[in-house]
């Protein structure tokens, strides 16, 4: 016998769908009175039969969605999506824990843990937690935090057989560290080094390129950060000049990928830029525009943007779903034969893989300069 569904329970399913939609696309939870607004107005103009028109109307708006009642909802789901997460992980033989550990903007350490499992017909990737560690962030703290939500929720730490984290020595540590605390627990335990973060720390500048980069983002940061109107005016500036990009770009250490998208940016405003610190009457700028006016100087930033191009694309293929140790190892050997082809592009002065050293080699041709 079927069962059916009252008016109310068909408006409350209706209610979770549209929670469910609107989180998955991140959106703030007072879009869901938007979307009823949205729904109505769409009905208004598509029904012509207004017996109908009312009808539907009627049943919108008795569907619950007030940002209180999307927050309830979602709520819900939530924790629907969790208790399954829980049951799969406790039917599942082994797993793969990840753990990141990161400052949020009240210089919180927030701790990530990933998960990695078979669920009887498909590897499964998923965020388990967020610990938040208010105080100190040590081996046995960390360790303590995680066992303690092991044990809430009725999972197995023996079952875990590969631990991945980053070079800390909270994490890595011989005696006190995690992957150290979680082997005396699980001795079978696999524990990694990131492979991602391992490509990362070798990306880290140092010597004369790590002079030319903090120079590059001291110009940046004078042209942005120096004035309000200081900032509007470049804009404008770049506006005026019908300039490829409307603004440079800030380069942030916890993202990766924002250096070399700061570098590119900045070898392509160079005219824009010279034009601007020029007109500038601070003292400052002399010494900004007598760095970009410089050749070499140039010719470092502009290989700086073009190899970390590189690295960006390089560190893109390390991330994603469904991404073995297999394809990241592949990934990361077959880098330096890339690295091999790159030197033999810049001796031959060919540069095919250096676009925007090329295009600065041409600049300073066309500019009269040698």
């Amino acid at each position: 016998m079927v069962r059916s569904f009252t008016a109310q329970e068909r408006a409350t399913a209706a209610s979770l769908r549209v929670s469910w939609i609107l989180a998955k696309k991140k959106r703030p939870f007072t879009d869901s009175e938007t979307v009823k607004d949205c729904m109505l107005a769409v009905v208004d103009e598509v029904i012509n039969d207004d017996k109908i028109k009312t009808s539907v109307a009627s049943a919108i708006k008795n569907v619950p969605l007030s940002d209180t009642s999307n927050i309830r909802r979602v709520e819900i789901l939530a924790a629907d999506v969790y208790e399954t997460l829980l049951g799969d992980l406790m039917k599942a033989d082994t797993m793969s824990i990840a753990v990141d550990e990161s400052t949020d903007k009240t210089d919180t350490a927030q701790l990530c843990i990933y998960v990695r499992f078979f669920d009887s017909k498909c590897f499964r990737e998923e965020l388990l937690c967020l610990l938040p560690l208010e105080g100190h962030t040590t081996g046995d703290i960390v360790f303590g935090k995680i066992s303690a939500f092991f044990k809430d929720n009725g999972l197995d730490m023996m079952r875990v057989c590969m631990l991945v984290t980053d070079g800390a020595p909270s994490m890595t540590g011989k005696v006190n560290g995690l992957a150290a605390r979680w082997s005396a627990v699980a001795p079978q335990l696999i524990s990694l080094h990131c492979i991602v973060h391992q490509a990362v720390l070798c990306a880290k500048l140092s010597g004369a390129l790590k002079t030319t980069m903090d120079n590059v983002m001291a110009t940046i940061n004078f042209i942005r950060s120096t004035s309000s109107l200081q900032h509007r005016l470049f804009r404008m500036l770049l506006s005026e000049m019908s300039a490829e990009h409307h603004d440079l770009l800030l380069h942030n250490d916890v993202r990766r990928l924002s250096k070399g998208k700061a570098l590119e940016r900045f070898c392509g405003l160079r005219e824009e830029i010279i034009t601007f610190l020029r007109s500038s009457k601070q003292k400052k700028a002399e010494t900004h525009l007598s760095r970009i006016l410089d050749d070499n100087f140039m010719a470092d930033a502009c290989f700086l943007s073009d190899i970390f191009k590189h690295l960006n694309d390089l560190n893109l293929a390390l991330q994603g779903r469904d991404k073995t140790v297999i394809d990241l190892v592949e990934q990361m050997r077959a880098f330096p034969v890339k690295l091999d082809l790159f030197a033999t592009d810049l001796s031959t002065g060919r540069m095919l893989h250096f676009p925007t050293l090329r295009c600065a080699i041409i600049f300073r041709e066309t500019h009269g300069r040698t």
